[in-house]
């Protein structure tokens, strides 16, 4: 959305996107440290 008005249902899409990349981010994370972890340790 472009514009100067404020949308309720704009920000909460916002955090929710960013939440869904956090939550990729840390598994991509999580799953790197078990193969890591399980090869080297």
């Amino acid at each position: 959305r472009i514009g100067d008005e404020i949308h309720t249902l704009s920000g909460q899409a916002k955090d929710i996107a960013s939440a869904a990349v956090f939550m990729s981010l840390a598994l991509c994370g999580i799953t790197w440290a078990v193969i890591l972890g399980s090869r080297y340790l």
